[in-house]
């Protein structure tokens, strides 16, 4: 995680003969981490399922998820993007693991400062963290983006309600090291 701090530092001196010399101010410095502080962002908010053949091997969701963010990062470092479930299983649909659903990564990009990315290979949701891309910081101002696919594997042993719906909320969270 990436952090702030504020450092304050009181500078104090003697003078000859151990008498106190007038102190300089206290002085106040902002701590940043070299990359920033980050605002990610993932597109769209919700991606869904429409299960019309329980015969296919998988579903994919209805959309790709973008995973962007900017920032400037210290040369040769690494960063990776995690992803983790808020829990074991669907809420509302209890008998649904989140392991039904299998993550893969279509594109790791890092656009300006000569940052890299790559994606990992294709793994079911976890309630752990599981890295799904990964590269090298870029050392100036950067835009980094990820682009997530989800596909939901056999529909014949899930029984989905519609009301209310099953849901999964994800958390992504950048590492810069």
């Amino acid at each position: 995680m990436l952090t702030a701090t504020w450092l304050s530092i009181l500078l104090s001196a003697m003078g000859p003969k151990g008498q106190p010399t007038p102190l300089p101010p206290l002085r106040a410095a902002v701590v940043t981490p070299a990359c920033g502080p980050l605002t990610v962002t993932a597109t769209p908010a919700t991606i869904s399922f429409a299960a019309t053949n329980p015969d296919a091997p998988a579903v994919a969701g209805n959309a790709t998820a973008s995973i962007t963010w900017q920032s400037t990062g210290q040369a040769h470092l690494p960063w990776n993007l995690s992803i983790q479930s808020d829990g074991v299983n669907f809420l509302n649909c209890p008998l649904i693991p989140v392991s039904a659903i299998a993550v893969s990564c279509s594109r790791a990009a890092v656009t300006g400062g000569g940052g890299s990315g790559v994606c990992s290979a294709t793994a079911p949701i976890s309630a752990s963290p599981r890295v799904v891309a990964s590269g090298e910081q870029s050392v100036s101002n950067a835009s980094y983006q990820v682009n997530l696919n989800f596909t939901l594997s056999d529909s014949w042993k899930y029984i989905a309600q519609l009301s209310p719906s099953c849901t999964l909320s994800l958390t992504y969270t950048v590492n810069f090291q």
